[in-house]
């Protein structure tokens, strides 16, 4: 349900600033970068990083409890 819930959420912002920060964080296989590093990385504040991922981690729990 999970990975469904992801690829649901891929297909949708898959080419959102929201995507981009979500899998370079959550879905990453190596040590994940922190906030500061992401947020850096596209010249955004670590609020406005900290803002998008919490909405990402929302979407996906909301997809995967439409799925239920």
């Amino acid at each position: 349900m999970f990975e469904w819930a992801i690829a649901e959420f891929r297909q949708s912002y898959a080419e959102s600033l929201r995507w981009r920060l979500f899998e370079s964080h959550d879905l990453i296989d190596a040590e994940r970068p922190s906030y500061a590093e992401l947020a850096e990385r596209q010249g955004l504040t670590v609020a406005t990083v900290t803002n998008h991922l919490a909405w990402a981690r929302r979407e996906v729990g909301r997809l995967a409890r439409q799925r239920l």
